[in-house]
């Protein structure tokens, strides 16, 4: 199959045989369908040798998932394909596709160099009720439900922020971004930026670093989801000219939960300028406190952290219908 389409940006057709995807990321693909007529296995393997130890604690998950591709014309008995020779988990050290394998249809005029560098640190560290959190440059988002960073720009005028709301850029002009993110955590994660796409610049695993007079400004992947090797790296740069606040965090839903969320804060004057309606405060104000339906629970109780992570959460239990009765 040919790979024609990376979020949104036509590329280039690059063939595969296996298409390595990780947690929000999208492809576009093409099958051509030139064998004898017959049925075929598609498989969907899920990556185990990426899960944290803990994994085997998952009793219940399939890693292997497949479907036919049925010829017109071909009987309707189970195919007998057999998988590709290579190891299925040949990427065991769980990154992206190649990136120097993917480009561009059209290329970019991308910016040479950027305005302006942002440094950022993610892990994970306990807190002090022994919970796992995500941590950025040493601090763990904390969602403001009743007052959130863009009412505080829009009806506020604020330009400063608690330490917990991470805002790692405050941009008041349109400027070239890079972000190089160092992974301290000894698992990958997918970082997804709001409001833009970017170009891959670099990325590297292990004991590798950054050289950015080896980075790839000439014809660089745009996306919008790149993964971050485990204790590896990414050079990615973006231009800021979108008036907004602007998540960038890990897409395994877990670990947004658990803080690992950066924000920017994007051309705040011409955000003010859009005027909206004092109602959008309200919103927030009269909002139901989703944490009215949490009570403190004296026994541990076991939940599975995005199929990697087995943590105890010693303080609340959800009640109600989440979970149903």
């Amino acid at each position: 199959m040919d790979v024609i389409e990376v979020e949104g940006m036509m590329t280039k057709r690059h063939k595969i045989h296996r298409l390595i995807i990780n947690v929000a990321q999208r492809y576009s693909v093409i099958v051509t369908a030139d064998k004898l007529v017959s049925n075929f296995w598609v498989r969907a393997d899920l990556q185990a040798d990426c899960f944290d130890d803990s994994s085997d604690q998952i009793v219940h998950l399939n890693p292997y998932v497949k479907a036919i591709v049925h010829y017109e014309g071909a009987n309707h008995l189970n195919p007998t394909t057999k998988r590709w020779a290579d190891n299925p988990n040949y990427h065991d050290n769980c990154i992206d596709l190649n990136t120097s394998d993917l480009k561009p249809l059209f290329l970019e005029n991308v910016p040479a160099k950027a305005d302006q560098i942002i440094y950022l640190n993610a892990s994970f560290e306990n807190d002090d009720f022994n919970i796992n959190r995500g941590v950025i440059n040493g601090s763990t988002y904390v969602i403001d439900i009743y007052n959130p960073t863009i009412n505080q720009v829009l009806f506020e005028n604020k330009h400063s922020f608690p330490p917990n709301q991470n805002v790692f850029g405050l941009f008041n002009t349109s400027q070239v971004i890079d972000i190089v993110v160092y992974n301290d955590d000894d698992g990958e994660h997918p970082f997804h930026l709001h409001g833009h796409t970017f170009w891959v610049l670099g990325s590297g695993e292990v004991d590798t670093e950054p050289d950015y007079s080896k980075l790839n400004i000439y014809d660089p992947i745009r996306r919008d989801t790149a993964t971050i090797p485990a204790e590896g790296w990414i050079v990615i740069r973006f231009v800021a000219d979108n008036p907004g606040i602007w998540a960038f965090h890990c897409h395994i839903e877990w670990h947004v939960e658990a803080g690992l969320v950066a924000q920017f804060v994007e051309l705040p004057n011409e955000l003010r300028e859009l005027k909206p309606p004092t109602d959008w405060k309200q919103l927030c104000i009269k909002s139901p406190n989703p944490y009215n339906g949490l009570k403190p629970q004296s026994e541990p109780k076991i939940f599975i952290n995005d199929m990697r992570n087995i943590d105890i959460l010693n303080r609340y239990t959800l009640l109600g219908e989440l979970f149903g009765k």
